[in-house]
């Protein structure tokens, strides 16, 4: 049963499967999806898709999962979102931003978000993770778990105030932020 409209979470986790750890997004959201939460709504997908502006803007709180490049990284990392204005000749759809820009612009509405950005470092031709990535993955999968309890327990809903990527202070313990 799909639960009522602002009422949910919405886990999307993405990226390739067929490129090793950059499948690492899915692994979590479908790692998710098998734990019993009626109130969780869980997508696991290739990439991003302007598609999910209005499931997004009838989720309580939105949680991207995505694989990071960043070879500084140690453990995963999370970031509020926000919505920031389109840029001077941005034409093309890239992220989790433009699915919230969407969201407010198309549906009026911008729940919570966050993106929950994996460490990984094989970008290959395999269907497997790597052995440091599901380390990596299992970790976030307990960083996805505490923001949806804390998504459910806090009904606020962002407004545009502040550019994408500026750090927004989070009550999760122990979790690192970008």
């Amino acid at each position: 049963m799909r639960a009522s409209p602002n009422s949910h979470a919405l886990v999307i986790g993405y990226g390739s499967t067929l490129r090793g750890d950059d499948g690492v997004g899915r692994y979590v959201a479908d790692a998710i999806g098998r734990q019993y939460r009626p109130q969780v709504e869980v997508v696991s997908v290739t990439q991003l898709l302007p598609e999910f502006a209005g499931p997004v803007a009838n989720a309580r709180a939105v949680i991207f999962v995505d694989a990071c490049r960043d070879a500084d990284l140690a453990t995963p990392q999370v970031r509020e979102l926000v919505v920031e204005p389109v840029s001077a000749g941005q034409t093309h759809f890239a992220g989790p931003a433009d699915i919230l820009r969407l969201s407010q612009t198309c549906f009026g509405r911008v729940p919570r978000a966050w993106l929950v950005s994996v460490p990984a470092k094989q970008f290959g031709i395999s269907s497997e993770l790597s052995a440091a990535v599901r380390g990596q993955a299992e970790a976030a999968v307990t960083i996805v778990g505490k923001l949806i309890d804390e998504a459910l327990c806090d009904s606020r809903i962002m407004k545009l105030s502040l550019p994408l990527g500026e750090v927004i202070a989070s009550p999760l313990e122990g979790v690192h932020h970008a």
